[in-house]
């Protein structure tokens, strides 16, 4: 339950430092009746949702206080050790590719024909605590790829592990996912063209062909 809202400058991007946010102040109400469903009963009922990318890093989601002012005193102190922290910073692409069927997999070989690809450049920072354990955390990065769904892949991301399926960011590297998101969008267009069977038909008779790069016999 939010209860108070204040501007705070997190200073967690030093190219914009200038940057003011919002920042909640919630109360917890559960209460004793909530053992039913076993729900643990909170000690520190205040607390200030952290930033998913220091989250991720710190490995919890909150800042928690006995009042208003601990937990917001509570939320600058995890700020502020999540800046002294040692850190690594990579521009990276992350991606998913499914291909079905897969023949690796006993359900997949029935189905029909279909390909997902979702692209996108990240900033991925990498922090290090004083015995050397490694946690990540990934921004959204300016870039041309714009593949549809894009946004899930941040939003997935949980628990501060590495993403695995990640390439590091070069201009041939973000090519190839622009040449193939590219091809997709002119394969989909194609078959979305064709989907009646009066439209295939004429398609067919004209002599017109759907691999890419072609248009006619």
């Amino acid at each position: 339950m939010k209860i108070k809202q204040v501007k705070m400058r997190l200073n967690l991007d030093p190219k914009r430092d200038w940057l003011e946010t919002t920042v909640a102040i919630n109360y917890d109400p559960t209460d004793k009746r909530s053992e039913t469903y076993r729900r643990p009963i909170p000690e520190k009922r205040f607390y200030v949702n952290l930033p998913p990318s220091v989250a991720d890093v710190l490995g919890y989601t909150t800042s928690r206080g006995n009042t208003q002012d601990e937990a917001l005193a509570t939320f600058k102190a995890d700020l502020e050790k999540f800046k002294n922290l040692e850190t690594e910073h990579n521009r990276v692409i992350i991606y998913r590719i499914s291909v079905t069927p897969d023949p690796t997999s006993k359900y997949s070989p029935g189905t029909g024909y279909g390909v997902n690809v979702v692209a996108h450049c990240f900033e991925e920072t990498v922090a290090i605590d004083g015995a050397g354990a490694r946690r990540y955390s990934y921004e959204k990065a300016e870039s041309s790829l714009d593949f549809p769904g894009s946004q899930y892949i941040q939003a997935n991301h949980t628990g501060g592990e590495r993403e695995d399926k990640q390439v590091p960011w070069t201009e041939q590297n973000e090519a190839f996912f622009l040449w193939v998101g590219d091809r997709l969008a002119e394969l989909v267009d194609r078959l979305r063209d064709i989907q009646a069977p009066d439209k295939l038909i004429e398609q067919i008779n004209e002599g017109r062909l759907l691999p890419l790069g072609q248009t006619s016999v």
